[in-house]
């Protein structure tokens, strides 16, 4: 049985429990980067290994990078931005848009 205390289950506390049942599953989303140019190849690098990351873009515009991940569920999304993006040394920015609807992949 779960501690009452803590909200975890699944390894998740109360707050990505809601977030992750009104997501459900396969969380689609799209990230825009603002980052050191100067390095753009050292980062576009990084962030193709990481597998939950489907495509990648170099733009024009407000941001530098473009990028389609797809989660299990919002804590997997919620781990990549925090743990595997965010120390990504020239990342200055991130903002994530999760897709509401998908009319054409």
């Amino acid at each position: 049985m779960n501690d009452p205390d803590s909200g975890a289950e699944n390894g998740m506390d109360e707050h990505e429990q809601t977030i992750s049942k009104y997501y459900g599953s396969d969380v689609l989303v799209m990230m825009s980067l603002k980052i050191d140019t100067s390095k753009t190849e050292e980062i576009a690098s990084k962030l193709a290994e990481i597998g939950s990351i489907e495509e990648i873009y170099l733009v024009t515009g407000d941001i530098d990078i473009l990028a389609k991940a797809r989660f299990r569920d919002y804590s997997e999304m919620r781990d990549l931005i925090i743990n595997k993006i965010g120390p990504i040394s020239g990342v200055k920015e991130t903002k994530t848009m999760v897709v509401v609807t998908a009319f054409k992949e």
